[in-house]
């Protein structure tokens, strides 16, 4: 719910008067009494700010009593800019363009504990402008920054860099909001976002504990984001699907939260399918092989303890072209994009799962796999659902793709 019933080009609202009432005055939900106080017990200040820099208050009062150096110049004019350390008690936002009350006091929590407290090094500087109108300095950018220093401190008086742009004194509040929202309409929109490769490599080196874990865990399968697995045989461009995949519940018997996307990254890699692995690739056959995982066992046990997954993912992606050819000259290798069609319209994963369940039954059936009687995966609906996985997953599905579920896995990709 939006509070913006008392939002005019004048509303300005205190950080830290927000902070301190935000789940009251605007239904904020990601902040209570209880996170401040976790927030300000567990995390503390971890360096110092910049030193040599004026106070931001002694600007201002340059600015409104119009003081003038040595040489009789002003010391700040209409227009000009200064960095200087502000008291966060002392910075503002506007709702009417900002998303003050909408803060997301929650991420401010996760990235303290990323960084073990706050750190003035990690801050950079804060944007603002000074309104001479309403003797108040607003910031356009930083508002989660001021917060998190003020939530770790809980001292109104703790300082943080700014920017500080002086407005002219002539300037409109309707100019003014425009240039203000203006600026930071630039920040939120128009700055070039880091890519999953550059947050990774960023995070890597940084020597950030979910990135090290993520690069041991994927250099077993010799597969490397970005640059940092010299001679990487593989490349994953989705890296934040394989920590998803990771987090599929445990295999029921070991408590493995691995254990079925490294049994497909394991195939996959083995069996050379492709040098680039696509994200939705790893997370439905990670998908696939959690549920189905009996019906792929049994198939494993009747023949001797094959890799039939393996197997079968082996035969699709790198042979089943020429196998075929005399019977169909047009058959072609199976592709990750057959598999992962339509995820750009459609972001949940049961269609990509119906398509492996096709190659899967496909191989099984073509190679006369022994104890695969109709399907090695059987499609028909049975009242015995505890046997039944075809029927768990439909159960699970979303009741949008439910209907097309069959008819995917009963005639896959049209591939052959």
């Amino acid at each position: 719910m939006r509070h913006f019933d008392d939002v005019n080009d004048y509303t300005l609202d205190n950080i830290v008067e927000v902070y301190e009432n935000a789940e009251r005055l605007y239904d904020n939900k990601s902040i209570d009494e209880s996170v401040r106080e976790y927030i300000y017990s567990t995390f503390e200040v971890l360096d110092n700010y910049p030193k040599g820099l004026p106070m931001m208050e002694d600007l201002i009062d340059d600015y409104e009593n119009e003081a003038v150096d040595e040489n009789g110049n002003l010391k700040i004019k209409d227009g000009e800019q200064a960095v200087c350390l502000a008291r966060v008690e002392d910075l503002f936002s506007s709702p009417r363009y900002n998303r003050i009350r909408e803060l997301r006091y929650g991420n401010q929590e996760k990235h303290l504990k990323q960084a073990n407290g706050f750190l003035y090094a990690a801050c950079g500087t804060l944007d603002g402008y000074y309104r001479p109108n309403q003797k108040k300095a607003v910031t356009t950018k930083g508002n989660n920054r001021g917060s998190k220093l003020y939530g770790v401190t809980r001292d109104p008086n703790a300082r943080i860099p700014i920017l500080l742009k002086f407005h002219p004194r002539n300037r409109s509040i309707q100019e003014i909001i425009r240039i203000e929202s203006n600026d930071h309409n630039m920040d939120a929109n128009y700055r070039t976002n880091q890519s999953g490769d550059h947050k990774f490599t960023s995070a890597y080196y940084a020597g950030e504990n979910w990135a090290e874990n993520l690069h041991s865990f994927l250099k077993v399968f010799d597969v490397g984001i970005a640059d940092t697995l010299p001679g990487a045989k593989f490349y994953c461009p989705s890296h934040s699907y394989v920590s998803r995949a990771r987090s599929i519940a445990p295999n029921k018997h070991t408590g493995d939260n691995d254990i079925y996307v490294s049994r497909f990254l394991k195939a996959f890699t083995e069996r050379k399918c492709a040098d680039d692995i696509q994200g939705n690739t790893i997370m439905s056959g990670t998908l696939f092989l959690k549920f189905f995982e009996k019906n792929i066992k049994d198939v494993d046990n009747l023949n001797g303890g094959i890799d039939s997954f393996a197997d079968a993912i082996d035969w699709a992606f790198n042979n089943v072209a020429n196998e075929l050819k005399s019977i169909n000259p047009n058959a072609k290798n199976i592709t990750q994009e057959m598999i992962i069609a339509g995820s750009k319209e459609y972001k949940k994963h049961e269609p990509m799962v119906a398509r492996w369940v096709n190659l899967y039954n496909t191989y099984c059936n073509r190679l006369k796999i022994k104890g695969n009687q109709e399907n090695a995966i059987p499609l028909d609906s049975n009242k015995d659902i505890e046997d039944n996985t075809w029927n768990k997953f439909m159960i699970s599905s979303n009741p949008l793709v439910q209907g097309s579920l069959y008819s995917t896995a009963k005639q896959g990709m049209k591939w052959m």
